[in-house]
């Protein structure tokens, strides 16, 4: 874990806006394309030129982003310097609004974060020969097959946000690779004999996000559409439902138009010397049950209506309970989604396009219904309320 650095984020790289790729590069380069259903969730590109690796990723959910990426090899082909920048997708040839460099050292990585003006510095333990990991992201798996051979498995340390954590690589004499990493579930790869990455199939509830390995392809101007509203940014549970405007480039079939957003309401309170507001999206029974009716069972819901709910701190909170599990969040901005079971729950919790993690919440019986969902914010706890029950996520100030 990260030591006086507290922003989580995934390891990646950095790629030059719109510089001209030499010949060699246009040899040794790649696209994928992310589907969930019939809408395209991301794309990404890489060129790989000697001992450096570039890459680009363009992600739609829950907000549309660009990230950058720069990975640097020595002759063992270690990593040396690695850089992530994240850059609005409206502006994409911009300064970055935030950038990350990871550099190895004695036991760990010296890291570095600057955005809103400043920059900090601390310190990842792990295992300084770890190679980028992003789950989602599929160029640094390109990078990592080269150290499988066909029919072996193999345990990789890899940077997954600002910790070092281990990857399993399974990869079968057929051409599947079986990626399994502690905190996901696994999935499946393939490859060709090479072993580049050729598909990638992630089990997802209702359906899952299929990879399809594609040609080079321009993303500066696809971002900036993205960004103007013609793929409107949502979270995965909203993608491919029904009514939902298609949101496909490479083959997807158009839908019916989307009907307005729901309007957005507002909890605000102060707990501790924190100021924390939750801004969500309207969402109304109207005869319908709520937990395993109008939100499904075991499926991601966006926390309220429309798009994904934003919660608001000016201090750091740390959510879960301790005897559970426990996430640490800096003051700043952040994404809420929720998954809910019939005894259970859990709270998403991200940061742009990254997940930071996932909070289990406890389901709790109401003496009175509410027909309009209802986010409060009490000392001590977040309650999702909606029908005869509420989920509830303890957090404390610090």
């Amino acid at each position: 874990m990260l030591t006086r650095l507290r922003p989580r984020l995934a390891g990646a790289v950095f790629l030059l806006a719109g510089a001209a790729l030499p010949a060699r590069a246009q040899r040794d380069s790649a696209a994928f394309v992310t589907t969930y259903g019939s809408d395209t969730v991301s794309v990404e590109r890489w060129v790989r030129d000697g001992s450096r690796w570039e890459a680009a990723v363009l992600d739609r959910s829950p907000v549309a982003l660009l990230r950058r990426y720069s990975v640097e090899l020595n002759r063992s082909g270690r990593v040396q310097r690695f850089e992530e920048r994240w850059h609005n997708a409206g502006d994409p040839t911009g300064a970055p609004t935030r950038t990350l460099v990871l550099e190895p050292a004695p036991g760990g990585w010296i890291g570095r974060i600057t955005e809103y003006g400043s920059t900090r510095e601390g310190m990842v333990a792990g295992d300084p020969a770890a190679l980028p990991y992003r789950y989602r992201e599929h160029w640094p798996l390109e990078l990592a097959m080269s150290r499988v051979r066909p029919g072996a498995a193999r345990t990789l340390p890899m940077l997954d946000r600002l910790e070092v954590i281990p990857v399993m690589l399974e990869r079968g004499a057929g051409g599947e690779v079986r990626v399994v990493q502690e905190r996901r579930a696994p999935y499946v790869a393939r490859v060709d004999e090479a072993g580049n990455i050729q598909g990638v199939h992630i089990p997802m509830v209702p359906r899952d996000l299929v990879v399809t390995r594609a040609p080079w392809m321009e993303i500066d101007e696809r971002a900036r559409r993205w960004q103007a509203g013609q793929f409107r940014p949502l979270a995965l549970g909203e993608l491919s439902g029904g009514g939902v405007a298609r949101a496909n480039e490479f083959g997807g079939t158009a839908g019916p138009p989307r009907a307005a957003a729901p309007s957005r309401k507002r909890e605000e309170a102060a707990v501790g010397g924190a100021r924390i507001v939750v801004e969500y999206g309207k969402a109304t029974l109207r005869g319908r049950e709520s937990w395993g009716g109008a939100v499904p069972w075991g499926q991601v819901w966006s926390t309220g209506g429309g798009e994904p709910a934003r919660l608001t701190t000016t201090r750091e909170l740390v959510l879960g309970d301790p005897a559970r599990r426990t996430l640490s969040l800096p003051p700043g901005e952040y994404t809420l989604q929720s998954i809910h079971e019939q005894g259970s729950g859990v709270l998403v919790v991200s940061r742009g396009t990254e997940e930071l993690g996932r909070v289990p919440a406890r389901r709790v019986q109401r003496v009175f219904a509410e027909d309009e969902f209802i986010v409060e914010v009490d000392p001590g706890a977040i309650r999702l309320i909606w029908g005869e029950s509420e989920y509830v996520v303890p957090f404390t100030v610090r």
